[in-house]
């Protein structure tokens, strides 16, 4: 015959062997996390935060453009034969003290044009 107590007692083992079981779990769960914390706590100690981020942020680096490459330009020179001929042709060639007549000439009539337009300017204004 079985007795009650046995029963009891096989119970009452069948209660601890859980509890076991639940503790030994509930301790992984606890080393698990104390790594956690442990390894948080040796970055934070080793590193230095991460400074604040000021201004416009940087573009991230693109293709290097191609560089503007200039086309020479080739001028045909006139042949010394043709260049005579065009000067022998003229009928009114320049020399040095007239070419220089012609310039000063040039400026000065440009200068009272300039001149002239500023008056006409200002009397457009109606002052009186």
């Amino acid at each position: 015959m079985i007795d009650v107590e046995e029963i009891q007692v096989e119970g009452a083992q069948a209660q601890v062997d859980g509890a076991q079981a639940q503790v030994v779990g509930a301790r992984a769960q606890v080393e698990g996390a104390q790594a956690q914390v442990d390894g948080a706590q040796a970055q934070a100690d080793g590193a230095a935060p991460a400074p604040k981020m000021r201004g416009r942020p940087k573009k991230e680096p693109t293709a290097p453009k191609a560089k503007y490459v200039k086309k020479k330009v080739r001028v045909q020179e006139a042949k010394p034969s043709q260049v005579q001929e065009a000067m022998s042709s003229s009928s009114d060639e320049m020399d040095l003290p007239s070419m220089e007549q012609a310039m000063l000439n040039y400026i000065v009539q440009r200068k009272h044009t300039a001149r002239n337009a500023r008056i006409t300017q200002w009397k457009s204004f109606n002052f009186t």
